[in-house]
């Protein structure tokens, strides 16, 4: 099956109000993303689904991160069916240019088998950038 997904993400910073300035670096981030099944395999099903994700970042004396995210979906393909997932996540900022995290998520709301959301998940992370 071929997909075709598209999305806009927008940033804005954040100061928090009861924060050193010099000590976090938040931020507000919010993304929408369209999938769509474009070809595919008489076997699968379908993919239509709108996703939204809605974060709040923040980078504490430029070492420890912190990220709260919410993820509501609508899959178009079960009649407009809505569910949503949460996740946070705590990280280290640990050498330069490494990163490692441990994240958990689950289902807020909605049934099981709506595109974008899940049970449950645990993701432990490292990750380097160049």
């Amino acid at each position: 099956m071929a997909m075709l997904s598209g999305g806009i993400r927008m940033i804005a910073p954040f100061t928090l109000p009861v924060a050193q300035p010099k000590d976090h670096k938040a931020q507000f981030e919010i993304e929408a993303s369209q999938t769509v099944s474009v070809a595919g395999d008489e076997s699968r099903n379908d993919v239509n689904y709108t996703k939204l994700e809605l974060t709040f970042y923040d980078v504490w004396r430029g070492r420890y991160t912190m990220k709260l995210k919410l993820k509501p979906s609508v899959d178009w393909i079960k009649d407009g069916k809505t569910g949503s997932v949460g996740e946070v996540e705590a990280g280290l900022l640990f050498a330069r240019h490494w990163r490692t995290w441990l994240m958990l998520g689950g289902r807020l709301s909605g049934p099981e088998g709506i595109k974008g959301t899940y049970d449950t998940r645990v993701e432990l992370g490292l990750a380097r950038t160049y």
